[in-house]
């Protein structure tokens, strides 16, 4: 059984799925990195700049659809794997992402107050405005907007501002064992 962390950005994911992965000696898988390394490098604000949110969400569904062939592993999807863009380039719900997240896997969201995830992404540049609206007003967007998706998706959540990293250990320890 795959470990997938979900939610959004400056919850943790990276670092959560890392130490996950480490404690289970279990290969970690980052979708983001996976995204660049099939576009030959291109980062994701470049391809985003270059061909659009559209032909990025394509290429993240093909990521995590072959990501979930694998057994055994820990998945550290974007934040956005729980979203497809319709036809007027609205977020929506994406059951074919979330279909193939939960293939053979335990999904799990992360999640912390917008003020915490504000502050932990700081001014990345490797993640693209969403909105073009400030940092805050755009988390608070996305996450009132994903986390009904977020939950749809999850076996479970972990508040990462309250719970640390040994607490999800040991809560998947039982579960990992099955």
């Amino acid at each position: 059984m795959n470990i997938v962390f979900i939610g959004g950005r400056g919850t943790g994911k990276s670092t959560v799925s890392q130490a996950v992965a480490t404690h289970f000696n279990r290969k970690c898988w980052v979708a983001d990195d996976l995204i660049t390394y099939e576009k030959s490098g291109q980062s994701i604000p470049e391809m985003v700049k270059e061909k659009g949110w559209h032909h990025f969400r394509d290429v993240e569904y093909q990521v995590i659809n072959k990501l979930s062939g694998f057994n055994n592993i820990v998945i550290d999807s974007g934040g956005g794997a729980v979203t497809d863009l319709n036809e007027e380039g609205k977020q929506i719900f994406s059951e074919r992402k979330v279909t193939a997240l939960k293939k053979n896997s335990y999904v799990i969201w992360l999640q912390t107050p917008i003020a915490i995830a504000c502050q932990r992404i700081g001014e990345d540049p490797n993640r693209p405005s969403l909105t073009g609206k400030s940092p805050l007003e755009e988390m608070q967007e996305i996450i009132t907007l994903r986390s009904p998706w977020y939950e749809k998706a999850a076996n479970t959540t972990f508040d990462t501002s309250v719970t640390s990293i040994q607490q999800i250990i040991e809560t998947l320890i039982p579960i990992i064992s099955k």
